[in-house]
């Protein structure tokens, strides 16, 4: 652990030192540099590089959050004292655009950088307010699932109702990370490194963003009808009972009462059944939902979406209009 700290202490002193080197490259190669310019590179590469960090350690914390590894802090404040750093400089030095005996092609230049890694900080904030929430719930969301599996309908919608407003907020929070992230110039940023973070906090944004989606959207069908769902809930944890003299009884109900609708609108969400922690669980879900089509010998596209028009005749897939979609 020890080793892993200096390494990142190490990494962050040499992007501190690049950064450096490039704001006063930027500012020596434009004439009548002046030491207040010289301390505006030294301060903009200190925050520059304060922002890196908490980019790289806030997406982790969000993906760890996710999978349900370790606790997650809430250091929010710590990234409000670098945002009212940032306003400081903007007051200072970009205000009304002007720094002594530097022409507007070097205000510009320092001005998108400073704006790019502004928003990154922001993105930050988002992340990690919705890292810590997601940390306090994540257990409960794989409980829910857990519940859900065994048929415990009522204990499952019981803890959804507990933490639905909190992975909602989580959700809002992710959204607002994601358009902050969205307005960054990828080429304005000053290392490429820079550009793979940015690309790499994308990607665990959009994963967590779905993964509580799906979530959701399996909650939410199953609340449609608690009792539907007990019903295939049972029948899918009980195939065994399924033989040729009750198949066509059983799948002319799921027919009849919207059975396979519900089945395939929750196939449709855990086709991929990544979902952090609760994967295995989603997996689980998944699993015995298919067996049971199996069982009825109602045949499975690789990707289902659900058309909620009748074709005539027939049951299960012959009863729905489906589309491939990968």
């Amino acid at each position: 652990m020890k080793k892993i700290f200096r390494n990142k202490k190490t990494i962050l002193l040499f992007s501190l030192v690049a950064l450096i080197l490039l704001l006063t490259y930027i500012l020596f190669n434009t004439s009548n540099t002046s030491e207040q310019d010289n301390g505006l590179g030294k301060r903009l590469a200190s925050i520059f590089t304060k922002t890196i960090y908490y980019l790289n350690r806030s997406t982790d914390d969000l993906d760890r959050a996710y999978n349900g590894v370790g606790n997650v802090s809430n250091y929010v404040g710590d990234i409000d004292q670098l945002i009212s750093e940032y306003r400081v400089l903007e007051k200072k030095y970009f205000l009304y655009s002007i720094i002594p005996g530097r022409q507007s092609s070097l205000i510009d230049k320092l001005w998108r950088a400073y704006m790019n890694y502004y928003k990154l900080t922001n993105t930050s904030r988002e992340d990690v307010y919705a890292a810590y929430k997601l940390s306090l719930v994540i257990k409960d969301i794989k409980k829910s699932m857990e519940y859900l599996l065994s048929c415990d309908i009522n204990s499952s919608l019981n803890i959804y109702h507990k933490i639905k407003g909190d992975i909602e907020e989580i959700l809002d929070k992710l959204n607002s990370a994601d358009k902050y992230l969205s307005k960054v110039n990828d080429q304005e940023l000053l290392n490429s490194k820079h550009v793979i973070l940015k690309n790499k906090t994308k990607n665990t944004i959009d994963k967590v963003s779905e993964g509580l989606k799906k979530y959701i959207s399996i909650m939410e069908t199953v609340e449609e009808n608690i009792t539907l769902y007990k019903e295939i809930c049972i029948l899918a944890s009980n195939t065994s009972l399924i033989n040729e003299t009750n198949k066509y009884y059983i799948r002319s109900y799921l027919n009849k009462t919207g059975g396979f609708k519900m089945i395939f609108s929750i196939l449709d969400e855990i086709y991929n059944p990544e979902m952090g922690y609760a994967t295995p669980e989603s997996t689980s879900l998944k699993i015995i939902l298919i067996d049971l089509l199996n069982k009825l010998n109602v045949t499975i596209p690789v990707s289902i979406s659900i058309d909620n028009t009748t074709a005539p005749g027939g049951y299960g897939a012959g009863y729905y209009s489906y589309t491939r979609t990968d």
